[in-house]
C-alpha cells in the first residue's frame, strides 16, 4: 500500500494543476495513465462541463445493461468477460 501511495505522490507532482481531476483517454476511448504520454499531449482529455449532465436513455441504459450481461453473464457469473463490454469499437 505505502509503494502505491508513493507512486501517486510522485505521479501527480508531475502533473500540471490544471489536469487535476481530469480522465485521460487514447484515441479509442482507453483510459491512459502513462504519465510520460499524459504529458506529451498525445491524449485526449474528459472532464466535466458547467451545467452538462451524464449522457443518458433508455436505449442507451438497455443497451448498456445488455452489454454487462453478456460479458459477465447474468448475475455476474461467468467473472471475467472475453472482451471489452464497454468498448465502441
Amino acid at each position: 500500500m505505502r509503494g502505491a501511495i508513493d507512486e501517486a505522490r510522485e505521479t501527480i507532482g508531475r502533473l500540471p494543476a490544471e489536469h487535476a481531476g481530469k480522465l485521460f483517454v487514447d484515441e479509442h476511448g482507453g483510459v491512459v495513465n502513462d504519465i510520460d504520454r499524459i504529458l506529451s499531449g498525445r491524449v485526449k482529455i474528459v472532464e466535466a462541463a458547467h451545467g452538462g449532465a451524464w449522457p443518458c436513455s433508455p436505449d442507451a441504459d438497455s443497451a448498456l445493461i445488455e452489454r454487462m450481461i453478456d460479458a459477465f453473464g447474468w448475475e455476474g457469473s461467468r467473472g471475467e468477460p472475453s472482451y471489452d463490454p464497454f468498448s465502441t469499437t
